[in-house]
């Protein structure tokens, strides 16, 4: 029979409890388990607040996958996330600036500030509150799964930054090389072949805004890539420029 993890036997567990908590706990499961997590979360702030060192209250919150606080620490400031999200988007951004961050640092802000962010960086903190008040066997168990998002994270940070270092490598590269062809053989290109012709204004563009959008992404995701982030500008710049370089030609032919 497989051994079953500390994290799937509360039930059990819960019995070392205070008089009337098991039941709580099984119903903020419940609610957990069927998408209730408002709900979830009230009963386990409720026990919290006379159990705070109860290590299967804390792991709980942490699998709860909504943003469980309103008042936010982003780089030293307290940020409202309830006021933030009731804004209309033309507003955040003097919001922001009223918590006292600059005009430079709002667009990383506003990325730390996106739900999935600071999702992961609470569960990071609630398991860890988890650890420190849980018995060795749990401890370790706890300890491995921290492990297991850490390393997750990491990865998933490589592959965003390389994701968007290749494709705006190669967006730039191409960009590079419709505009000096263009300029060499535009004549019995667009003459000849205007689908070739097309084609190698199209591709570098297409492939430009796709890096773009994978740098605005990875940036969101706190993955940021000063050297993706170039090549990819770059590379938009140059393959508009080499439209635009076309079409001159073209109206002067």
């Amino acid at each position: 029979m497989a051994a079953i993890t500390p994290w799937g036997e509360h039930m059990e567990m819960a019995k070392d409890m205070d008089a009337g908590s098991p039941d709580q706990l099984k119903r903020a499961i419940q609610y957990s388990g069927l998408g209730d997590y408002a709900k979830a979360q009230e009963y386990l702030d409720r026990m919290l607040e006379t159990e705070p060192e109860n290590h299967l209250l804390w792991y709980e919150k942490s699998k709860l996958p909504i943003v469980q606080e309103d008042n936010i620490t982003v780089k030293s400031r307290s940020v409202s996330f309830s006021t933030y999200l009731r804004l209309p988007l033309a507003e955040k951004s003097d919001y922001l600036q009223r918590c006292g961050f600059e005009i430079s640092e709002i667009p990383e802000v506003e990325g730390l500030l996106r739900a999935p962010n600071l999702i992961a960086d609470q569960r990071v903190r609630y398991l860890n509150m988890a650890i420190s008040c849980a018995p060795e066997k749990e401890r370790a168990a706890y300890k491995s799964e921290l492990d297991t998002l850490a390393a997750h994270a990491k990865e998933k940070r490589r592959f965003d930054i390389r994701a968007v270092i290749l494709a705006g490598s190669i967006a730039l590269l191409l960009a590079v090389l419709a505009v000096t062809l263009l300029n060499v053989y535009f004549d019995a290109w667009f003459f000849q072949n205007l689908i070739l012709t097309i084609i190698t204004l199209v591709v570098p563009y297409a492939l430009s805004v796709v890096s773009m959008t994978l740098y605005t992404k990875a940036r969101n995701n706190g993955n940021y890539t000063a050297f993706g982030f170039v090549c990819s500008l770059l590379a938009l710049i140059i393959s508009n420029l080499a439209i635009i370089n076309a079409l001159i030609l073209f109206l002067t032919k």
